[in-house]
């Protein structure tokens, strides 16, 4: 039986003036009925490009080349035209992306966007539409459909609108779905639930599915069979057990070894008995409507050493961003108090804790939002070291940078470069550089490492515990990624609906968790072969 898409020495290429970026080099693969493909390969290995090839999805501007052939159903893809791929787009072959937020009109009803789609491909009337997007959004797992039906994208969850991207690109039941980073951004239970979710449907509607990604886990516990790209190529193949068990190229082997290992032995740190930050029956509430408020972290009693790595663990809606917040002043204490050492942060206004941001910084989950994309490096790092008068002129302020740039393993060839000529590993450098520029004594990292590929996230993790080390810096590390913690902090609380339900050393709660909570947030971790 012939694949059902077979994707021969495919070639994509941007050419800006004098310039040519080979972002597909001769890519091959096959598609069979009824399998689950991965793709997986590390940001600007061309694992999009390739879907986005064959979805007639390419930016316009700059123009690619296309060589070599996407035959699927007896026609070759490369040679489709924008209104060729409209009539299959949607019907024949789905897609849905890692942010469903940006990929969903904001101001159009969830059911709307729906039945646009049934109505573009199908000759039916919107009643009947309406009773397909109905169906799909029931199948999908969407709670009250006929409320939900006329709901917006931002009233919905993360996951929930992940549901309704499935939804979109399952109602009209393609012959294959891609996935780019379907899950990439959410935590591990909701993540755990859409990949069962697909694999439900997968079952149930007769399709295909190419998933993009670059967690190894994922692809190990979801798919038949995969290819690793880097730079463009496709550098190994086979079946998922083959190329786990017995990897044959160097890169792949990198890969997997670089995904954090939640039996490894771990070895217990020094750490001063000194009290650095201090939660004192904190809680946090956000106002809802007029009358109303939302409990988000509920009495919260926590102390954390001088040079600790204190990780907080939970999925999303845990209260475990808005406990941290409240250390930089970013969310306000509705009870209780936060102190720095003896200091109440909690009763401190915005401009009261103007002297204490010196001691106290953020990195966060994004760095391309959280640096401003009009500022050269040397503005970005060197910011921070004016306004706290840290340098005495231009030229200190020069060294200085670059000084930072070297300790996070950058060089000054960095400079005078944008944010948008940077990887999403070097940007989360440069953060890193400005959050360690003033000599803090406590840094908040938020999901600091989530949206990196596993070997960027591997180095990152070494970066800031050699950081740690050299200046004595104490971390609040948020993330939902119980490996990364494991592998990053010293002690975990867990954090469940706005309370702590267990705290201990790390190893203790990977290997002996005790409430049923964190017993469910560990066994939903994709795990990998040894």
């Amino acid at each position: 039986m012939p694949p059902l898409l077979e994707v021969k020495n495919l070639g994509v290429t941007f050419n800006q003036g004098n310039n040519s970026i080979n972002a597909v080099k001769n890519v091959s693969f096959k598609l069979d009925k009824k399998k689950i493909l991965g793709i997986v390969g590390e940001s600007g290995s061309g694992k999009s490009i390739t879907a986005k090839s064959i979805m007639g999805l390419l930016p316009d501007s700059p123009a690619p080349v296309i060589s070599g052939e996407i035959s699927f159903n007896s026609q070759n893809l490369t040679q489709f035209n924008s209104k060729a791929f409209q009539k299959i787009r949607g019907k024949d072959i789905a897609m849905i992306f890692q942010d469903p937020i940006s990929s969903l009109n904001p101001r159009t009803t969830i059911g709307k966007q729906i039945s646009e789609v049934i109505l573009q491909h199908k000759k039916i009337n919107k009643r009947q539409a309406k009773a397909m997007a109905l169906d799909i959004l029931q199948k999908v797992g969407i709670q009250d459909i006929e409320r939900n039906f006329n709901a917006y994208p931002y009233e919905f969850s993360g996951g929930m609108r992940q549901r309704v991207m499935i939804a979109m690109a399952l109602v009209l039941e393609p012959q294959i779905l891609i996935a780019d980073e379907p899950t990439t951004a959410l935590d591990v239970s909701t993540q755990n639930q859409l990949l069962e979710l697909m694999k439900d449907l997968y079952d149930y509607i007769d399709t295909s599915i190419i998933f993009i990604t670059h967690d190894l886990g994922v692809v190990y516990q979801f798919c038949d069979e995969m290819i690793v790209m880097k730079q463009g190529e496709v550098v190994e193949s086979g079946s998922v057990s083959s190329v786990f068990n017995n990897p044959t190229s160097a890169y792949t082997q990198k890969l997997i070894n670089s995904v954090p290992n939640l039996l490894a032995p771990k070895t217990p740190r020094q750490i001063s008995d000194e009290i650095i930050l201090k939660f004192e029956d904190v809680s946090v509430e956000y106002p809802i409507g007029i009358n109303d408020t939302f409990k988000a972290v509920k009495h919260i009693d926590l102390e954390i050493k001088k040079g600790e790595s204190l990780g907080i663990v939970g999925e999303s809606g845990s209260g475990k961003s808005s406990l941290a917040k409240t250390v930089v002043g970013l969310n306000s204490v509705s009870d209780g108090y936060v102190w720095y050492k003896d200091i109440p942060l909690s009763l401190f206004n915005s401009k009261e804790m103007q002297p204490l941001r010196k001691d106290i910084q953020m990195i966060f989950q994004d760095p391309f939002a959280s640096i401003n994309p009009r500022f050269k490096v040397i503005d970005i790092i060197g910011r921070p070291l004016k306004i706290h008068n840290l340098v005495t002129n231009e030229h200190h302020l020069k060294e200085r940078v670059k000084e930072l740039l070297l300790k996070v393993g950058l060089d000054e060839a960095f400079l005078y470069r944008f944010p948008h000529e940077l990887s999403g590993g070097q940007r989360q450098r440069v953060s890193i550089a400005r959050a360690i520029a003033i000599n803090p004594k406590i840094i908040v990292c938020d999901e600091a490492v989530s949206a990196l590929d596993v070997s960027v996230q591997k180095e990152i993790i070494q970066l800031l515990k050699s950081i740690q080390d050299e200046m004595e810096i104490t971390y609040i590390f948020i993330t939902h990624d119980m490996g990364v913690i494991k592998e990053m902090c010293d002690r975990i609380a867990v954090m469940q609906n706005g309370n702590i339900v267990e705290l201990n050393d790390a190893e203790s709660i990977i290997e002996h968790p005790q409430a049923p909570y964190t017993q469910k947030l560990i066994s939903e971790v994709p795990t990998i072969p040894n």
